[in-house]
């Protein structure tokens, strides 16, 4: 059964803290070269996402925390849950152009499938998934591996490195060498306004379209286009050496040609999904938060919030009731909403709403409606004073109760102070007796039900002969 590999919830704070003294966060270049100074020379390449709006001209990047070496071992469904620089930059509602990319040449692994060994030489790279791009990109087999790493795997570096300076400097630390930037268990994210780029760390049409310099193929996919496209996947691609001492690319689909990259704005989130693997993800119903209502009203059901992380197609939406007095549940403005008429006040219902993706699987959620029984309100009529020997007459017949179509049902009266009249415990809406001698002070409470058994706060009147 497939897991949620990393849950990364925007903890720069938190990696910050358990940095080391002296080394900064950063994205691992993957670079094979070793300058004394620079100590993450010979460590495999982190991935890292690249998320540009043009309409804002603004770009974030995030590392993802895993290295090439890591997806080539084990390249099974991963979800990345992105953190509120992502959140800030999909609100605007524009479209977005997205990759994904890892250098790796230092050589310092084997991973079986993509090449010779070290097979983990080479770089990790994101197509259109269009038969253009992936035809140019295909074409690379068995083209001089030179070529391509000088021009691709540099670009990888130097984006790394940018980023890495930008990313410092969003997140508190000094920007300096990215030599010494070695905290590669910080994974932290970064924005960049097209204005502002201190560091060149803007994700421009040349870098999300064009990283593939001569060979042509797009390295990005657009999301939320303005056009209303289906919104665009992903493959994922290592190319490495064909074999040992041989100077030539093998391409290497890494997802075997049914798991892709796609990016969800509105629930920001990035997903590596194997849909022809069986690894088709639960899609999240999404039913919305408890409702109270009033008697009589008419309550939308609303389940189109739900979303399926992999996009295997439009969900199917079923809302069933499952507790509470029955309705009718009628059809919405849309296939995720449905309706039906509130009861009377004290009533509670529960429903479930179940969303369908297009490979089958079901995903539940549910939403409680509840119609208030609001208490109902004691009212005494009658005097403050009385003389001596004088009639009083105490009046709770306008009690009432506040939710339509209740009323009250019972009364309770206690005489809670002054010589004794007898009418302690009277069920009546009214009370009378006659005054003792001047001086005497009588207390009367009285408690009111409605027709659902909800009593009322008690309501006191004070009586006094004089």
């Amino acid at each position: 059964m497939k897991t949620t590999r990393f849950n990364l919830l925007g903890g720069a704070g938190l990696c910050l803290l358990l940095s080391t003294p002296g080394a900064e966060a950063a994205i691992a270049d993957g670079a094979a070269h070793a300058i004394p100074t620079d100590t993450h020379s010979g460590a495999s390449g982190e991935l890292f996402l690249n998320v540009w709006d043009p309409v804002a001209a603004k770009s974030y990047s995030l590392d993802l925390g895993v290295t090439a070496e890591e997806f080539l071992l084990d390249a099974s469904g991963r979800v990345w849950h992105l953190d509120p620089r992502f959140k800030a930059l999909a609100a605007a509602g524009n479209p977005l152009r997205f990759n994904i990319a890892a250098n790796n040449t230092y050589g310092g692994i084997a991973a079986p499938g993509v090449g010779a060994a070290p097979s983990g030489w080479g770089f990790a790279i994101t197509a259109l998934n269009d038969p253009v791009s992936l035809g140019l990109l295909m074409e690379l087999n068995d083209k001089s591996a030179s070529l391509a790493v000088s021009q691709i795997s540099a670009a990888i570096q130097t984006r790394v490195d940018h980023l890495n300076l930008n990313a410092a400097a969003a997140n508190g630390l000094t920007p300096g060498d990215f030599t010494t930037m070695t905290d590669f268990a910080a994974n932290l994210s970064e924005t960049t306004d097209a204005t502002d780029d201190a560091y060149g760390a803007y994700f421009d049409y040349l870098w999300g379209i064009d990283i593939a310099g001569n060979f042509g193929f797009s390295t990005a996919a657009t999301v939320r286009d303005a056009d209303g496209a289906k919104d665009q996947k992903l493959r994922f691609f290592f190319l490495g050496l064909k074999a040992p001492g041989v100077n030539k690319l093998k391409t290497t689909d890494l997802g075997g040609g049914t798991a892709f990259f796609s990016l969800n704005p509105a629930n920001a989130t990035l997903l590596w999904s194997h849909g022809g693997r069986g690894d088709n993800l639960t899609p999240v119903a999404v039913p919305g938060p408890a409702m109270k209502v009033e008697p009589g009203a008419t309550v939308v059901l609303d389940g189109s919030a739900s979303y399926d992380p992999d996009y295997s197609g439009d969900l199917g939406y079923a809302w069933t009731q499952v507790s509470g007095p029955a309705v009718t549940l009628g059809s919405g403005a849309g296939p995720a909403k449905a309706v039906f008429v509130a009861g009377q006040a004290g009533d509670t219902y529960l429903f479930q709403l179940a969303v369908t993706d297009a490979g089958g699987r079901i995903g539940k959620a549910y939403k409680r409606v509840v119609v208030p029984n609001h208490r109902p309100v004691a009212v005494i009529h009658g005097p403050a004073t009385v003389a001596p020997g004088g009639t009083v007459n105490l009046d709770g017949g306008t009690s009432y109760d506040p939710d339509a179509g209740d009323g009250i049902v019972a009364y309770q009266w206690v005489q809670i102070a002054g010589p004794a009249t007898g009418l302690s415990g009277s069920a009546l809406p009214t009370l009378g007796f006659t005054a003792g001698a001047k001086g005497s002070v009588y207390q009367f409470s009285l408690v009111v039900t409605d027709n659902h058994g909800l009593a009322s706060v008690q309501k006191k009147i004070r009586i006094k002969a004089q």
